[in-house]
């Protein structure tokens, strides 16, 4: 639970005393933490999912269409299955998209022959869930269905993470901000209450005519873009895409980070400080209740590609920044203390051998998987695709040697599974 005893709230006053922050270059993890890439899986882009929908969408493609799956995984606690969270549809919530999620298997298994990588990677899709709300209305992405005064109807999932029970869900949501926690079986439970200052004034189905409408809240499309739970299932941790409008939007550097007590309500903002504004955050994996994994990325693909890392975010000592309704762009007021990053993982490494003109522009989902014999842990990262049909959905399964994370691996790792063989 978050007291007022624990976390120190900062005055409006601070911010007439700007002051330079120090932004030190990340720290790097040393040589015998490295990670290893074990195995890499494709999934077509015209591959269907097992929703049972018929017909078509208003862009052609099946109304079945498994795509945009990589926007957020999340293991379920039991065997090899995972949640796979497609976002709002094809093209940027102009098309009548049916919003779910896709139940899946992933599988390592050991090669014979570990000359190039490790471990072979099936993924095997399961059952499909739509979501709906109390009243049985479905979700869509469509951008023009907004809150039409009975029903919220319009959704941008982005973030997903299973409940410490297991028997729900919750997901996080660009188009409200929101966050929602559902059954199971994909049916609304409840909506956690996110504190007004990410809210926008007047929403829009344009994207441009919402930016130059509100002068405050999320930028347009860049809001609760990662989602994690903590080990002990009491605490939510959502990341914005980018930082608030008056934190400098697309043109600043400190984003704020959303941490939910689940059983109070009560919460705190602390600040995830980019590497630079042209880059965003895509998501957030807790390690520990105050270290996470974050992505941070450029918006280019194939060889273009500047930025697709893996950062271990720290927040032990970030300052809780609630009562701040304004931050600078790209410094931070006296006294305020951002997380501590330290590069986990850079996936455009020439060791990887991952750069080439088929490497995908979103890198957007992270989950922990079983861990290795040797005590690595399984990180997954998957691509999200955005449901173009000239594009594949890639998975990806690196090994993290624990001492890179600095957490509790008892705690953040899923039971194993079917990784039996030594790790090389």
């Amino acid at each position: 639970m978050f007291t007022n005893a624990l976390i120190p709230m900062l005055t409006v006053s601070l911010l007439t005393q700007p002051a330079p922050a120090e932004r030190a270059t990340p720290e790097k993890i040393p040589a015998d933490d490295r990670v290893r890439l074990l195995a890499h899986a494709v999934i077509p882009a015209a591959t269907n999912d097992n929703s049972g929908l018929t017909g078509t969408m208003s862009d052609g493609q099946p109304r079945a269409r498994l795509g945009g799956f990589g926007s957020g995984l999340a293991y379920t606690g039991v065997g090899d299955r995972f949640i796979a969270l497609p976002d709002r549809g094809p093209q940027d919530g102009a098309v009548d998209f049916d919003c779910r999620w896709q139940e899946l298997d992933l599988t390592l298994t050991p090669k014979k022959d570990p000359s190039t990588r490790p471990y072979d990677l099936t993924v095997s899709i399961g059952r499909t869930v739509l979501l709906q709300n109390q009243t049985a209305r479905r979700f869509v992405g469509l951008s023009r269905a907004i809150d039409d005064g009975t029903s919220p109807l319009r959704l941008d999932p982005e973030g997903i993470r299973v409940s410490k029970t297991g028997e729900s869900v919750f997901v996080s949501d660009e188009y409200g901000p929101t966050i929602t926690e559902f059954t199971r079986d994909g049916v609304a439970i409840r909506s956690i209450a996110v504190p007004p200052i990410f809210a926008i004034a007047k929403p829009s189905a344009d994207a441009e005519a919402e930016i130059t409408a509100n002068a405050a809240g999320r930028v347009a499309n860049r809001g609760f873009e990662g989602l994690a739970i903590s080990p002990d299932g009491s605490t939510l941790t959502a990341l914005l895409q980018s930082p608030l409008i008056q934190d400098g939007g697309r043109k600043g550097l400190n984003c704020r980070v959303l941490q939910i007590d689940l059983a109070s309500g009560t919460s705190r903002q602390l600040v995830y400080p980019l590497s630079d504004a042209s880059l965003g955050t895509n998501e957030i994996l807790a390690i520990s209740a105050t270290t996470f994994l974050v992505i941070e990325r450029d918006g280019k693909d194939g060889a273009k590609s500047k930025a697709k890392r893996i950062y271990r975010a720290d927040f032990t000592d970030a300052t809780d920044v609630s009562n701040i309704p304004s931050l600078p762009a790209d410094t931070l007021p006296a006294g305020v203390v951002p997380a501590k990053k330290t590069l986990i993982l850079d996936m455009l490494d020439p060791a990887f051998g991952l750069r080439s003109a088929e490497f995908p522009e979103k890198i957007e989902a992270l989950c922990f998987g079983p861990t290795l014999p040797n005590g690595s842990v399984v990180l997954y990262i998957v691509s999200d695709n955005d449901f173009r049909k000239d594009q594949d959905t890639h998975f990806w399964a690196f090994a993290i040697p624990a001492s890179a994370l600095r957490g509790d691996a008892a705690q953040i790792v899923a039971p194993p599974t079917k990784v039996n063989a030594e790790s090389r």
